[in-house]
């Protein structure tokens, strides 16, 4: 694999494994320590670990289309209409 999309694959391994692992240890130890209530530093972690879920997977669905491209010459993804297309 070539340098970047190894890289790329890295840094979204970590993102997610960060917000999956970390935040939710972190988030299962400030819950038991304050019970069922939810306040804005819960909140703040709760959405902490959601965007980097959601930073990972996007970082990887990248790092999927670069490696495409990388390896197969000639494919071409596209969203939405070509300009053309009109």
């Amino acid at each position: 694999m070539q340098p970047r999309p190894h890289r790329l694959l890295i840094f979204s391994f970590i993102a997610y494994v960060t917000g999956a692992l970390g935040f939710e240890m972190l988030g299962g130890w400030y819950f038991q320590l304050h019970g069922a209530q939810k306040d804005l530093l819960y909140g703040l972690m709760s959405t902490g670990e959601e965007s980097l879920e959601m930073i990972g997977m996007t970082a990887f669905a990248y790092t999927l289309l670069i490696y495409i491209e990388t390896v197969h010459k000639g494919i071409v993804v596209q969203v939405g209409e070509a300009p053309g297309d009109r």
